[in-house]
């Protein structure tokens, strides 16, 4: 018997934060306060797991930027005023 499998490596129909939001569109965010949805960006960062193990991380200059531009990209509703 021979399998056929589709599989995406990449996705191609746009960038990775919008193919999350269409995917997480019908998700109810007013329980959300900060409007800061960490999913919505792929972490180099990987602010979800700083500081969370035995020992106490340390950030850098590098390390900080990145959140911070993580954490921007991640909030769902921009102030245009």
């Amino acid at each position: 018997m021979i399998l056929s499998l589709q599989l995406q490596a990449q996705i191609t129909n746009g960038t990775y934060t919008e193919e999350i939001d269409e995917r997480i569109k019908n998700l109810n965010k007013r329980t959300i306060t900060s409007n800061i949805l960490i999913n919505r960006v792929f972490s180099f960062a990987k602010i979800n797991e700083f500081n969370q193990g035995v020992q106490i991380d340390t950030s850098s200059y590098t390390h900080f930027t990145q959140a911070w531009d993580e954490l921007y990209r991640a909030f769902y509703t921009k102030n245009t005023s």
